[in-house]
């Protein structure tokens, strides 16, 4: 995570850290909107403030936290239905994923809601072997409710419980009566909470309902046909004991639950973070059939074959661009170089850098979005005004912040280049490459350039 750490991105995470700071500063507190609503993200960011300060790395480490936790909550539980081997083997081929070590390092709703939801499964896995026991059946309650107030995606575990309610209940069905009384206690205890603080008893509906506009046309347009993973079906190895091979069925239907819930839903965006449910219980799958692999004796094809996909997720992540806020920690370090002037910028640019500027302890209005007078500083972000053309939302004249011919070229200021670039660079790939990729992975960030205002009439205009 070190190695890939990305921190603050400015963006979902922007909500977050507000939530987190409205519990911080406005107790008790009510989130405006869906994300700031999602308290299981909001209140670690808030506790993570509250002791160790407004700076980037504390935003982030709430984050960071609920990835271990979920790494060692899936080895663990994994190794007792599964076998340590298959265990170890899919944490690994997950920890080493971009979508999951990258996105651990930065707050986000899709580690957290995967934690809540591994947790529920792995739960409702324990209560099958001890029907008599009620505790592992309000945690798998509790802990899937939680997983709904983080991402109401998290509901696709309900729907997998009701499908196996129905069909193949695999324990009393009362056992899941005392679930839903689980799940029913923490939602109500929010319902209760919200009602009392609004006086608004649909307020989360209210919020969540209407927070995006999604065109599933277009979405569908662009989603080709994929096929389900295919160790999905892997389970039905007869070399696994019997007990693994229920764990193992549970993993593989409850994947594809999920899969389907995502895919057929029309209110949701078809983007890969709404799939790590999917993905992570896949790693684990495709852990076990490598250790079948291992122990039927094909050790040289096993060991391959864990090499490729080990070797795939770090080249993924070594061309990760975990700098995605270059244009905005350079606004600040022209802040801290340039005391006493104003530096001017595109709104966006300077809107994401408001954040930043905090940490550091700098003052917001040290930049500006206005137009540039006479002799200052401007510090011009490509990227960010390609982004504006690219959404509707954009109110931004955009020629307003275009560079002037008269302004003087101070300095191009290029992003620190990785190791994959210069070997890429190094390579003769021109004709085997994409020109696209080849650029995002030898430039993921559009350089800034800081330019000087002339001191004259024309110059301004």
């Amino acid at each position: 995570m070190a190695w890939r750490y990305v921190g603050f991105q400015a963006s979902d995470d922007d909500h977050y850290l507000a939530g987190g700071l409205g519990w911080l500063e406005h107790f008790p507190y009510v989130g405006g909107s869906h994300r700031a609503l999602r308290h299981t993200i909001t209140l670690p960011v808030a506790a993570m403030v509250e002791l160790f300060g407004l700076n980037e790395f504390a935003v982030s480490m709430s984050g960071i936290l609920y990835f271990l936790g979920l790494v060692a909550l899936n080895t663990f539980c994994a190794s007792r239905f599964i076998g340590l081997l298959p265990a170890f083997t899919g944490t690994l081929l997950m920890v080493t994923a971009p979508g999951f070590v990258v996105t651990a390092t930065y707050v986000n709703a899709d580690l957290v809601e995967l934690l809540y939801v591994s947790t529920a499964f792995w739960a409702f896995v324990y209560s099958i072997e001890h029907p008599d026991q009620r505790w592992p059946l309000v945690l798998a309650g509790a802990a899937a409710a939680l997983g709904i107030l983080t991402r109401e995606t998290a509901a696709a575990f309900a729907l997998f419980l009701g499908l196996l309610f129905l069909f193949h209940p695999m324990m009393p069905r009362k056992n899941y009566v005392t679930i839903a009384a689980g799940s029913l206690a923490v939602l109500g205890a929010e319902w209760v909470y919200l009602t009392a603080m609004t006086g608004n008893p649909l307020y989360r509906i209210g919020v969540v309902e209407h927070h995006d506009v999604i065109s599933r046309a277009a979405e569908l347009s662009r989603t080709h046909a994929r096929g389900v993973p295919a160790a999905v079906r892997l389970f039905k190895d007869r070399a696994a004991a019997p007990g693994s091979s229920r764990v193992l069925r549970l993993l593989s239907s409850f994947a594809l639950v999920w899969y389907a819930f995502i895919v057929l839903n029309p209110k949701l965006y078809l983007v890969p973070r709404y799939l790590v449910v999917t993905a992570s219980l896949t790693s684990l799958l495709v852990g076990w059939w490598l250790t079948m692999q291992w122990q039927a004796g094909r050790r040289a094809l096993t060991a391959s074959l864990t090499g490729v996909l080990v070797g795939v997720n770090l080249v993924g992540l070594s061309v990760t661009n975990v700098n995605p806020r270059f244009a905005e920690r350079e606004l600040v370090r022209v802040v801290t170089t340039h005391p006493g002037e104003t530096i001017y910028t595109d709104p966006g640019t300077k809107r994401r850098a408001e954040l930043f500027l905090r940490f550091q302890g700098l003052d917001e209005r040290t930049v500006s979005s206005g137009m540039p007078p006479a002799h200052a500083l401007v510090l011009y972000n490509e990227e960010s005004m390609a982004r504006c053309a690219r959404t509707v939302r954009c109110l931004e004249v955009l020629s307003s912040y275009e560079p002037k011919s008269t302004w003087q070229e101070i300095t191009r200021i290029d992003a620190p280049r990785g190791l994959a670039a210069e070997v890429v660079e190094a390579l003769p790939l021109q004709g085997l490459m994409p020109r696209d990729v080849r650029r995002k992975i030898t430039h993921p960030v559009t350089p800034v350039v800081l330019y000087r205002v002339p001191g004259t009439v024309d110059g301004r205009n």
